[in-house]
């Protein structure tokens, strides 16, 4: 499974399009940040018939330090989750 970057997406983009890929980039970029930018205010991002970008929070816990077996406390943090379509996921599994 190969990983794709920024810039083949973009590459296929202005191939669908028929754009230039200079015009497909900015598209792209500008997407991407308004994704960010939602993300930042909290909101969720919904794409239908894709999936949901949702920020959630982390509660802080406590760990253990792997190397020396220590407890350590580990802070809370948001982070973004991905919840893929119902059709996204039945085009995967073939169905």
């Amino acid at each position: 499974m190969a990983r794709v970057g920024k810039g083949a997406v973009v590459e296929m983009v202005a191939k669908k399009l028929g754009i230039p890929k200079t015009q497909a980039e900015k598209s792209v970029k500008a997407f991407l940040e308004t994704v960010r930018d939602f993300l930042a205010k909290g909101d969720d991002v919904a794409i239908i018939g894709f999936g949901t970008f949702r920020l959630t929070e982390r509660a802080a816990r406590t760990g253990r330090n792997p190397k020396t077996g220590k407890k350590m406390k580990i802070p809370g943090y948001k982070t973004v989750t991905f919840k893929v379509s119902k059709n996204i996921k039945e085009m995967l599994n073939g169905k």
